[in-house]
């Protein structure tokens, strides 16, 4: 690849007044190398990300012929396989981080070849230091989401494009990389600028003649063609995952989605609700990712005055001002949390490569690799290993209690292989939910039954108990919850109803089954029912009545293994 590698636009090697250049290089290799262990490990260690569980969420919606859109869902068909694994949904999302890893690893070489177009060995190698050492990366490098994958789609399709021939073999191969970049997120236009500058330097490196020109517009071609045909395919797919299901309710056969109607109202919702002006709703995360990677951090700030000042050709320069020109989007794109900075910083370290080279030259290599690492140490120290451990005492609780399966209310989807009865809970999804002004949780209950409800966010527990933030929930969905759910273990709710000592209501029962006594006798519409005695319930208004001195409940009964021992305590998600 080096051979491909024009002379004019390399940086020479600096002096570094420490370590050999030899030296150096082989230091960093070390960093790097200790970095990916410690990393590897938190694959194992770490607390699922809410978003992974949604992730998964939608592998196992396509197997049950459920999956709603095409659009950033194409990852269904890698991921089948984690459905035929033992063990709970957390187990499932610890083994799908290790191909995560694996797309993280092909990131890093990509930006090493990527550096080398700019610059010397050395500090190329200290480019992939500067990204695996940010605090975000080695935290989220390896979870399972969209980010790694699209990623290395991304940086790959850069790479070809930046350093091989410019043949239909490559325009082909850029373009079905760029494609399939778009068919995982929609957020893969948010590299349209370094793309835009390695074109401009391959242009300018062929002369700027009309055969290079045509050759590259031919890559926006093929990517066009290829994410229309990766639509076409995994809608079809989606149809056909869809069709036993519609036979099985006795409805019309489905058919493949209308492209241009769907593709097009994600695009309009994308551009209402993904972007934002004015401050960004993540700000705290932008300020936390420079403290986990100061020195990184003050190389971007600085890559344009770097750049700008660098012995490169303009066009080179301009290449990197492209790689560069992503950092823009924090000022603008609103899902922004730590786990788009995986996404967002592969280019940013090709940027900051002049940076990283007067860094090398002023000061050597061994001070920027020190302060890299021991930050990165320090953050992979305090991370807290305790909450992955409550996450798998609840899903598996919760799977040992519905072993078939069953629907379900949480924030995020975090039983996978059970239906989730209620919308993704973040920001965004709430926001949606209220725009449209529809009571969609008591809805559901009203259409299917929903025994289980998991109280994993502070959303959820303030829509059960009525705190300051029940209003996230429209009224009469917080309060079909409040109604229709008692605490049974931990964070573990089920269908259910309390009675105080010496109460008479009605009460709407939303949830159709049996329930069982527990606490002492009560009677529904007048007959008397003891305390472990078994009632079944259909949906609608009850007199219920608990004559004594002590409170009285009933509870969804057709569980198949109650949890044992104590309920894990203290909150189910890390902070970012």
């Amino acid at each position: 690849m080096d051979a491909l590698v024009s002379d004019r636009h390399m940086q020479p090697a600096a002096a570094d007044g420490g370590p050999s250049t030899h030296g150096a290089i082989r230091l960093t290799i070390a960093a790097i190398a200790l970095l990916l262990a410690l990393q590897f490990a938190l694959i194992f260690t770490r607390a699922v990300n809410w978003d992974e569980f949604f992730f998964y969420g939608q592998v196992a919606q396509f197997a049950r012929g459920q999956l709603p859109t095409p659009l950033q869902t194409i990852h269904v068909h890698a991921f089948q396989w984690l459905l035929a694994l033992p063990g709970s949904t957390v187990d499932h999302i610890l083994a799908a981080r290790i191909p995560m890893f694996g797309f993280e690893l092909v990131t890093l070489g990509v930006i090493y070849a990527l550096a080398r177009r700019f610059t010397d060995p050395l500090v190329s190698a200290l480019a992939v230091l500067a990204y695996l050492s940010a605090g975000y990366v080695l935290q989220h490098g390896m979870s399972f989401r969209v980010d790694p994958p699209v990623t290395a789609s991304l940086v790959v399709a850069l790479a070809v494009l930046a350093r091989a021939p410019l043949r239909w073999w490559s325009v082909l191969l850029t373009g079905a990389l760029i494609g399939l970049a778009g068919m995982i997120t929609i957020k893969a236009v948010l590299y349209a600028p370094a793309f835009l500058g390695m074109a401009w330097l391959r242009w300018a490196e062929a002369g700027r003649d009309r055969a290079t020109g045509l050759r590259i517009a031919a890559i926006g071609l093929a990517a066009l063609a290829i994410f229309a045909a990766l639509y076409l395919w995994h809608a079809a797919a989606i149809a056909a995952s869809a069709a036993p299901l519609a036979q099985a309710a006795s409805a019309p056969s489905p058919t493949v989605p209308d492209t241009g109607a769907q593709a097009g109202a994600v695009l309009n919702r994308s551009a209402s609700d993904m972007f934002f002006i004015g401050v960004p709703p993540y700000w705290r995360m932008i300020v936390k990712a420079a403290s986990l990677a100061p020195l990184f951090a003050l190389l971007i700030l600085t890559a344009p005055l770097a750049i700008a000042r660098s012995g490169l050709s303009r066009a080179a320069k301009w290449a990197l001002a492209g790689l560069w020109m992503p950092v823009l989007t924090l000022a603008l794109y609103r899902n922004s949390a730590g786990y788009f900075y995986v996404f967002l910083l592969p280019p940013l370290a090709i940027a900051a490569s002049c940076g990283l080279d007067w860094l090398r030259s002023r000061f050597g290599a061994l001070p920027v690799i020190a302060v890299m690492l021991a930050i990165a140490l320090a953050t992979w120290a305090s991370d807290d290993r305790k909450v992955l451990a409550s996450q798998q005492s609840v899903t598996d609780a919760a799977q040992r209690m519905f072993p078939q399966g069953t629907a379900y209310f949480d924030h995020s989807g975090m039983i996978g292989s059970f239906r989730k009865a209620n919308g993704f809970m973040t920001p965004w999804g709430i926001e949606q939910y209220r725009r449209a002004g529809t009571n969609s949780y008591r809805a559901a209950m009203e259409t299917q039954t929903v025994p289980l409800l998991i109280e994993n966010d502070i959303m959820v527990t303030a829509a059960l108990t009525g705190g300051d933030r029940t209003a996230i929930l429209l009224p009469e969905d917080a309060r079909a919850w409040r109604e229709n759910y008692v605490r049974y273990w931990g964070t573990i709710w089920l269908a259910g109803k309390s009675l105080p000592a010496g109460s008479a209501i009605d009460s709407e029962f939303l949830i159709p089954g049996r329930y069982r006594v527990e606490g002492h006798d009560v009677s529904v519409d007048g007959v008397p029912h003891e305390a472990g005695d078994i009632v079944t319930i259909a949906r609608g208004m009850y007199l219920l009545a608990n004559g004594s001195k002590r409170p009285a409940r009933l509870v969804w009964a057709d569980i198949a293994d109650p949890p044992q021992g104590k309920a894990p305590q203290g909150d189910l998600w890390l902070g970012y």
